[in-house]
């Protein structure tokens, strides 16, 4: 990790829009960019607040690398990164992410230089970035926390309801074993059995939804017949279809009946037209 000694000489202050682009990152605390030396992996110029980001200095740095180790949340990852920068070959981008010990995230990317003898490191702080991963998992969990309580109380409240459910057709068939074929009561007990077995494949249904969400469904294919289908859906609702028409059809009455009597109250009102209005 120790880096060579570091001869120090002078550099040319960048000047014109370069140099004011220089003096914007040396006042940005939240990136820095370094320039790496490739033959002895030396950090030998900086741009950017690397003591606000880092906590180490670059001339801390270019003495010995490691002084960043103590920085860091998990030293052996620095030493990772490290070792796989001596072992990089520069085809792609090397990339890696460090957890400061002062709860900071700092996200590094590696890449080579324009000329063959640096590379350029940048340091950016991600700290943001991993505090709203960080809270969409806690919104994630409470969700997935949510789905399973719902998933977990259908269940128990399909099995309440199966058990009598079971009883219930249970002793529909009884009553149909004490009744003649051709009793009139015989079609309503099959209308109540065919009800009976539609609510029992509903409630089936509901418990097979922790099997759809963990998505282990198996769909059974075999043939049926429509027409019969059909039939058992106009069974199970015919009723109800009947009883809203009727009370469409009532409501219309109604609503007809109270616009003639409203339109009479309001040519009364007007004097002579409601003499007409009765009249017509």
């Amino acid at each position: 990790m120790r880096a060579p000694r570091w001869e120090r000489r002078s550099l040319l202050v960048p000047g014109g829009a370069v140099g004011q682009m220089v003096k914007e990152l040396n006042r940005n605390p939240d990136e820095v960019r370094l320039l790496i030396r490739r033959k002895d992996m030396l950090p030998v110029y900086a741009v950017g607040d690397m003591e606000a980001l880092l906590g180490i200095r670059l001339e801390d740095l270019q003495g010995d690398v490691a002084t960043l180790l103590p920085q860091l949340a998990d030293p052996a990852a620095g030493r990772a990164l490290w070792k796989s920068y001596a072992a990089w070959d520069g085809a792609q981008e090397l990339t890696d992410e460090l957890h400061m010990k002062n709860g900071e995230w700092v996200y590094v990317d590696v890449r080579r230089g324009e000329s063959d003898t640096v590379d350029v490191a940048t340091l950016r702080r991600s700290t943001t970035l991993h505090q709203q991963i960080e809270k969409f998992e806690k919104s994630l969990q409470k969700a997935e926390e949510a789905s399973q309580s719902k998933t977990t109380f259908l269940s128990r409240m399909s099995h309440e309801i199966r058990t009598p459910m079971n009883g219930i057709i249970g002793m529909l068939t009884l009553a149909e074993g004490k009744l003649t074929p051709d009793s009139p009561a015989m079609q309503y007990l099959h209308k109540a059995d065919e009800l009976s077995d539609h609510l029992l494949s509903l409630i089936n249904d509901i418990l097979d939804m922790s099997r759809i969400e963990a998505g282990k469904v198996e769909l059974e294919e075999k043939p049926f017949s429509l027409c019969a289908l059909g039939q058992k859906l106009y069974d199970m609702f015919a009723k109800n279809l009947e009883a809203r028409a009727h009370h469409a059809a009532h409501h219309d009455r109604l609503r007809t009946t109270d616009g003639g009597a409203g339109a009479l109250r309001g040519a009364a009102a007007r004097g002579g037209d409601g003499l007409r209005a009765r009249a017509a």
